[in-house]
């Protein structure tokens, strides 16, 4: 499994070399994808127990009190571990809002962390069956659990 290492600035260093053609290779990809952006970690258990290619559980929350359009993030044995930005101050550039995405997807979803940064996961949605991904999040939270979280 690839561990980010966490440096002076606002992004992850991985654990191998790439060149710069296949960063931006890379980049450009993605961008093609949805791309959103998890917010509010601190409010729960921060950015530690995120991983580069975890698959995470969305759900949207209509009755939710302060966002009508509210998508809350979670992970088995942790519950709630954020939620997918909805205001212009805390989507990152390329992502798009909660409230954009409410509609495309449906009730219960999920996505794969792709970048770590100083305040913000970046994730894609991720497709395929349910039975797969969440046999997927449970290898990874067995994976978790040895590691110490």
């Amino acid at each position: 499994m690839i561990r980010p290492v966490f440096s002076d600035s606002s992004c992850v260093i991985y654990r191998f070399k790439i060149t710069q053609d296949e960063f931006w290779k890379e980049d450009e990809r993605i961008m093609k994808e949805i791309a959103v952006t998890i917010t509010g970690m601190n409010y729960y258990y921060g950015k530690r127990i995120f991983c580069i290619n975890d698959i995470l559980r969305c759900k949207k929350e209509p009755d939710n009190a302060y966002d009508a359009e509210a998508i809350q993030v979670s992970l088995p044995l942790y519950g709630c571990i954020g939620y997918i930005a909805n205001s212009t101050y805390t989507v990152a550039r390329g992502t798009i809002s909660a409230g954009r995405l409410y509609d495309q997807v449906k009730k219960k979803f999920y996505i794969r962390v792709k970048y770590i940064c100083s305040n913000q996961i970046i994730c894609t949605i991720e497709e395929g069956s349910k039975e797969k991904l969440e046999e997927l999040i449970q290898k990874q939270m067995k994976s978790k659990m040895n590691d110490g979280f």
